[in-house]
């Protein structure tokens, strides 16, 4: 199980994510929503580990990340919001890259699964600094679910994407979720909304929402974007 609990994060004297707390089971996609400068992106890069929490704890099956220290990232496979391929290497050759980082080396299946998954196999020989911002895009959630990863971490997955790639990668989430956690941060909810089983909620920094995914989840969206 995946817990946040009261964490916040302050950068001088502004504080970004405000007293956040939920618990996600193993094998749930939830959707994290709300409008742009929410603290979405935050919340992801402190989970991440990239942002230390001001206040509060982190933790997975009750070890903490403060006292997991670099092993915590082994837990993470993680997309940002800005893609972080290497535009000299080929696709191929970054994927590769990666899951050495991770220490799965011997992964070609499962590098060869995610080009396939991914849609990326005619651009697996071509340099990530020629690609598209969508085939970008696609390498970036290809290399979060390198190495089996606990905690999968995806920032606007789907900018760039094309209608039926958006569906494939949907198709890709639901088929991989197992005994992960996977997080997903959208301001688009019906792009969640067939995928997720709960959703959170943000606002101003604080979660303003969170439960199970209904067929009222754009209602009470709508509701909670009302209220800012």
């Amino acid at each position: 199980m995946l817990t946040v609990e009261s964490v916040s994060v302050s950068m001088g004297d502004r504080r970004i994510i405000d007293d956040v707390s939920f618990s996600v089971e193993k094998g749930t996609l939830i959707a994290l929503l709300g409008p742009n400068g929410a603290g979405k992106t935050t919340v992801l890069r402190t989970l991440a580990g990239i942002l230390t929490p001001t206040i509060g704890t982190i933790a997975w099956d009750g070890n903490s990340m403060a006292s997991m220290g670099r092993d915590w990232y082994r837990l993470i496979g993680y997309s940002p919001d800005r893609s972080p391929v290497v535009p000299e290497m080929t696709v191929l050759e970054y994927l590769h890259f990666i899951a050495e980082i991770k220490g799965a080396p011997s992964q070609e299946n499962g590098v060869k699964d995610l080009i396939d998954a991914m849609s990326l196999s005619e651009v697996q020989t071509t340099r990530c600094g020629l690609l598209s911002h969508g085939f970008r895009q696609r390498v970036s959630v290809a290399q979060a679910f390198l190495s089996n990863a606990d905690i999968i971490l995806l920032d606007e997955p789907t900018q760039g994407l094309d209608p039926e790639q958006v569906v494939r990668l949907r198709h890709y989430l639901a088929s991989a979720i197992s005994d992960r956690v996977i997080v997903v941060s959208s301001h688009h909810i019906s792009e969640l909304a067939q995928v997720a089983s709960r959703y959170i909620i943000m606002g101003g920094g604080k979660i303003q929402s969170m439960g199970d995914v209904t067929a009222k989840l754009e209602a009470d969206y709508l509701t909670v974007v009302g209220r800012r």
